[in-house]
């Protein structure tokens, strides 16, 4: 469910005044459960420049439209700062003098790297936090031209001074028996009844490879991208040498919020027969995060592994190397450097 267009359509209402997002909830009257969706919303269409702020806190349709006249198309090499901000260093001739550089806010570097060659939109309408940077132009990056790098894989982190490119695996587990454990109280997810093992594990199998996981995070996930690389989804009984404990392993380069817990409350559903065979790979193509699993408790997810490539390892590093059962599923395309929230 999107709220794009009735939300537009009330911005464009003649007589329009421009109110907070707290009357704009009201105004189309959603349930109160739909509030995180909503104001992920209204980020996305700030982002897209589809909508402004005006008077502090409240929205309304930009006061003019992109043109050739007032804002152009700049290439060049961008460069990050420590709090996220970036700057574009425009491509000039070797003999021209050096161009000014153009201000790029944290949420508008799209996913761009340091040392990327990109295209960056000015808009006049963006301004600084800083009284004194008023003058400068600031634009959004709108799209790659070319990586700088060919190699980067994973999320970034920081281990001591030093970022690294990482990919992670989790696992969950599932405690499949008629009664209680005492000692797994917190420890796994206890379920009891009847539970195809053999179906859960056709349907892990479809979440291999670089999907759009949009129907399988979070409603108040705010994460722009939601393409991830998998490269192991795998369902592993008798863990630990017990019958009543089964355990699945995930493995992929980034996740988003509750991901890992979604795609284990999806598999959970189809083992029990409440959701039809297929569902992952439906729900991978229309995005709807209303059919798919429930999302299962945290108590039983676990970050069990952390991979880093060699080239980032220090000497004393105690973090595992990428396996490389990873290299035959990341696509090329999709390996940019990405944050998760699992």
């Amino acid at each position: 469910m999107t709220f794009r267009d009735p939300l537009l359509a009330v911005l464009r209402t003649p007589g329009y005044r421009p109110v907070n997002d707290a009357a704009l909830f009201r105004q189309l009257d959603l349930p109160k459960k739909l509030r995180p969706r909503f104001l992920h919303e209204i980020r996305l269409l700030l982002s897209r420049g589809e909508i402004m702020q005006v008077h502090g806190d409240k929205y309304a349709l930009p006061e003019v439209k992109f043109t050739a006249s007032n804002h152009g198309v700049v290439t060049g090499r961008i460069q990050f700062r420590q709090g996220g901000s970036a700057f574009l260093i425009p491509q000039a001739a070797p003999d021209a003098p050096r161009p000014d550089s153009i201000q790029i806010a944290p949420g508008d570097s799209l996913n761009a790297l340091p040392g990327d060659t990109v295209e960056v939109r000015i808009d006049t309408r963006l301004r600084s936090h800083r009284r004194d940077r008023d003058d400068e132009p600031r634009g959004r990056v709108e799209r790659i031209v070319e990586r700088a790098r060919a190699e980067l894989v994973g999320r970034r982190a920081k281990v001591r001074t030093q970022f690294v490119v990482v990919a992670k695996r989790y696992r969950y587990l599932l405690h499949l028996a008629a009664d209680r454990d005492p000692l797994l109280h917190r420890r796994a997810w206890h379920l009891y009844g009847p539970m195809d093992i053999a179906r859960m594990r056709a349907e892990a199998a479809c979440f291999v490879g670089v999907h759009d996981f949009r129907a399988f995070r979070a409603a108040d996930c705010e994460r722009l991208t939601t393409v991830r690389a998998v490269w192991r989804v795998e369902l592993v009984e008798r863990w630990s040498g017990r019958d009543d404990l089964v355990a699945v392993e995930v493995e992929g380069t980034a996740f988003l919020k509750n991901m890992v817990r979604v795609i284990v409350g999806t598999l959970v559903d189809v083992g029990r027969g409440r959701l039809p065979p297929g569902t992952v790979r439906a729900r991978l193509a229309d995005l709807d995060r209303t059919r798919a699993g429930m999302t299962a408790p945290a108590d039983g997810l676990y970050l069990d592994e952390v991979f880093v490539k060699p080239a980032w390892r220090d000497a004393d590093d105690v973090l595992r190397l990428q396996p490389p059962r990873a290299l035959a599923v990341l696509d090329p395309a999709a390996t940019t450097a990405q944050e998760d929230d699992e």
